[in-house]
């Protein structure tokens, strides 16, 4: 039988979408969340999981979006739901080209506004996280 799963009109089969549905950012526990940076602007929130999907279970992924353009500021936030699969991710990930791009990734600040967080990536401040935010698993 067709792996495939049923949805909508039993007349169409497909498969399940590969990513989570869109969610508010979740922080994971201390030394689990991520500050990336350096990656390509055309990045969506989807590609930020994807890229440290295979470190651990991401809980969640954010771009920073500037909200006078639209478009991404080329930083955001993952978090996974160990710190574990975050030291894993840093040090496979950190200087490591993603996209094109020599991206750095490091432990979130906790506590760090955004404005801390724009300047760390060198970005003037006035984004805001992507509204397309995700979870594993949902």
């Amino acid at each position: 039988m067709n792996p495939a799963t049923f949805y909508g009109n039993p007349g169409m089969m497909y498969a399940p979408p590969m990513f989570p549905a869109p969610m508010k950012q979740e922080k994971g526990p201390v030394g689990a969340n991520l500050f990336v940076f350096n990656f390509p602007r055309s990045f969506t929130d989807f590609d930020l999981y994807n890229a440290f999907a295979p470190f651990g279970n991401v809980i969640s992924s954010t771009v920073f979006i500037d909200r006078q353009t639209g478009r991404s500021k080329c930083f955001g936030f993952v978090s996974f739901d160990n710190p574990e699969s975050a030291a894993k991710a840093i040090e496979k990930m950190h200087g490591g080209l993603l996209g094109g791009k020599t991206i750095k990734v490091q432990l979130k600040r906790e506590g760090s506004t955004s404005e801390d967080l724009e300047q760390d990536a060198g970005e003037p401040s006035g984004s805001k996280a992507s509204e397309q935010n995700i979870k594993a698993g949902e």
